[in-house]
């Protein structure tokens, strides 16, 4: 698999510090970030002094902890609003999530990869690992099969061949001809699903929003495998591509 060169490394380290302080739960100091992030402390202490600046993270004077800066609170609120297929999608998704009960994930891609956007829990007590923010794989998730789909086969083909592909359970599919295949039936059945393709003991089926040949983004609904019967998924497809049809038709 080929990799380009990257350039920018202190925005790369910026990433990767503000993405750890964002799924911990209380502030932390230097020398356990330094730790947590396997980085130098000389220039993980520099990096995070021009964060501190720019107000991208924050140190409280007495502890030396730190935290998130509230300048991102910002960037967030204007994310949200700017993420135009959220507001389209949350009354039709509301609606499918009172029908079926079950997790339900909306979600855009994003470097070669497919972002949670919202998730709804499921009405049964046992809820799923997943969580907004996440990205997950686009060749191993429903939504992310269901997104190279809307694409051409050459754009399918440079994706595949420029990733790292990566064989999280036995069903994940490595073999670039088998992958072809099952692009060939969700480009004819309208959905995709992923037969526990990245966790064992999920299955999720996918759809992807798109108009005009522009692609918005994706919803699937993901099940426990010992919960999906026969009749839930009978009632499961016709739900997701209505209200896939419903919200293309706000875009």
């Amino acid at each position: 698999m080929s990799e380009k060169k990257k350039y920018g490394k202190v925005l790369y380290k910026s990433i990767e510090i503000m993405n750890y302080l964002r799924d911990i739960e209380t502030p932390i100091t230097l020398t356990e970030l330094c730790k947590a992030l396997d980085m130098n402390k000389g220039t993980l202490s520099k990096t995070l002094n021009s964060m501190l600046e720019l107000g991208l993270v924050t140190r409280d004077e007495m502890t030396n902890r730190f935290t998130l800066g509230s300048r991102l609170i910002g960037y967030g609120a204007a994310a949200v609003r700017q993420f135009k297929i959220e507001t389209i999608a949350a009354p039709f998704m509301d609606s499918l999530h009172s029908k079926i009960g079950e997790t339900l994930h909306l979600g855009i891609e994003e470097n070669k990869q497919i972002m949670y956007l919202k998730k709804y829990e499921a009405v049964a007590t046992v809820n799923l690992r997943s969580r907004v923010g996440q990205a997950v794989p686009l060749y191993a998730s429903a939504m992310g099969k269901a997104t190279l789909a809307a694409k051409s086969d050459k754009a399918i083909h440079d994706y595949y061949h420029s990733s790292d592909i990566i064989q999280f359970t036995n069903n994940t599919l490595t073999n670039f001809d088998d992958f072809m295949a099952d692009i060939q039936h969700i480009r004819a059945r309208g959905y995709a699903v992923d037969f526990e393709e990245y966790e064992l003991g999920v299955q999720s089926v996918g759809v992807a929003f798109t108009k005009l040949g522009k692609i918005y983004g994706a919803m699937s609904i993901s099940i426990p495998k010992y919960r999906l019967t026969e009749s839930l998924s009978q009632k499961i497809y016709p739900a997701i591509m209505e209200t896939k049809e419903k919200i293309e038709e706000k875009l």
